[in-house]
């Protein structure tokens, strides 16, 4: 898994760096088996100018009982209160016929 990325210009400079954070959905007797679902609970991502952080973004991930994406918070920037956008999305998974995600 990916915890980190940068963005470095020609001159070495740091333009932009995103860290990643994950959550284990796999059901915990499964986890005691070795088995495990990694799924990215949340990102941050920072701009540089010159070096100098500008401004950092973040997002953060719900997930349903089997791993679908159902909450993505878009939460913008922490000085900005009004940029935040929520997209809520149900499934119909459906175990009896094995068919899970759909819209």
């Amino acid at each position: 898994m990916v915890a980190s990325s940068a963005a470095i210009a020609g001159d070495g400079a740091l333009l932009a760096r995103s860290v990643y954070t994950y959550i284990d959905a796999a059901q915990p007797a499964l986890q005691a088996l070795g088995v495990h679902q990694p799924l990215r609970s949340g990102e941050t991502m920072t701009q540089y100018t010159a070096g100098s952080a500008d401004y950092t973004l973040e997002t953060r991930y719900e997930y349903d009982a089997y791993g679908n994406a159902a909450l993505t918070a878009e939460l913008g920037d922490a000085s900005i209160g009004d940029d935040d956008l929520y997209t809520c999305v149900r499934y119909h998974n459906d175990a009896a016929s094995g068919r899970y995600g759909y819209e």
